[in-house]
């Protein structure tokens, strides 16, 4: 049997990371975890995990944990439950339909089980061995499964991630409604997804950002409605807004089908002003009041459009 220590700080990890609060399953989650702890060493599950250092939500250990779909998951109030995977219960039963054409040949896995650990993998930093104990899957297994789902989610963008067509008064209205500004059908920005960057040091300083770590850059165009219209990521870390934009699709559509008059995107001062996209005045120390003001609020419309 495990000792006393590790079992109390196994159910004292499980009670306060997940807030199981039904009180009747309890009994036997607490005989689940004591069972399987009595099967191994306590150096062995409690040894930190070499991919993430013991920082894993999911808790650093060799023990796998059932019922957590079925028991635990259903528990959670709304809020905790976006916390764990950043969506709604409404967003993840939408997606669920989405990925019924899912392929997998590790059929002992529900959908609901495989999404679940998917989303898990993607919203939290956890190792592959953290995330296949808390699910009760081996790590080959839900690499298998992880990636299936990845490449669903990328054969589904075209459907999700479209440009607006028509004369896009409609998303000008919507950001008028939010903001009062007139004219605006996106905001476009740049953020940086960290990697761990390819070990040459001629190959890994082109992806070493400006902020000092190794990354690929993603360039977003988002609605009022928080949807995504356009997408692009391919350059590294170290290549500046301006020409990721340069030389993106978009870019390129826009040149091709330019938008309308009176009508523009919304960026910073990373991205060149044009007739199609308004950015702040540079401030070079002699703004006027009215240029500050300007700068401020489209700043402000930026950020909570």
């Amino acid at each position: 049997m495990a000792t006393n220590g590790v079992t109390l700080l196994t159910i004292a990890k499980v009670f306060e990371e997940f807030m199981v609060v039904d009180h009747d399953y309890i009994p036997d989650l607490c005989a689940d975890i004591i069972g399987k702890l009595a099967q191994v060493k306590s150096e062995d599950c409690w040894s930190v995990c070499e991919s993430c250092g013991g920082k894993c939500v999911a808790g650093c250990n060799n023990v796998r944990i059932t019922g957590f779909v079925s028991k635990v998951i259903p528990q959670w109030t709304d809020k905790v439950f976006k916390q764990h995977f950043r969506m709604e219960r409404s967003t993840f039963k939408a997606l669920c339909e989405e990925m019924n054409s899912l392929n997998t040949d590790r059929v002992e896995h529900s959908l609901e089980e495989r999404m679940y650990a998917s989303l898990w993998m993607l919203a939290n930093p956890d190792c592959y061995r953290c995330v296949g104990n808390l699910f009760d899957m081996g790590k080959s297994s839900l690499y298998r499964i992880f990636m299936d789902f990845v490449h669903t989610i990328q054969a589904l963008r075209l459907k999700y991630i479209t440009w607006p067509t028509g004369d896009l008064q409609e998303v000008a209205d919507g950001f008028s409604k939010k903001t009062g500004m007139p004219g605006v059908v996106g905001c476009i920005d740049g953020t940086h997804i960290s990697i761990r960057g390819p070990n040459s040091k001629n190959f890994r300083d082109s992806y070493i950002n400006r902020k000092g770590y190794a990354s690929v850059h993603l360039q977003a165009v988002c609605q009022s409605s928080l949807q995504f219209s356009a997408i692009f990521c391919v350059y590294p870390g170290s290549v500046h807004d301006a020409r990721v934009y340069r030389e993106s699709p978009l870019r390129e559509h826009l040149d091709l089908h330019p938008i309308p008059p009176n009508k523009h995107l919304l960026g910073d001062t990373a991205y060149p002003l044009s007739t199609d996209l308004m950015t702040p005045y540079r401030d070079n120390g002699n703004l006027t009041a009215e240029q500050k003001q300007f700068n401020k609020l489209l700043k402000l419309y930026k950020s909570t459009h």
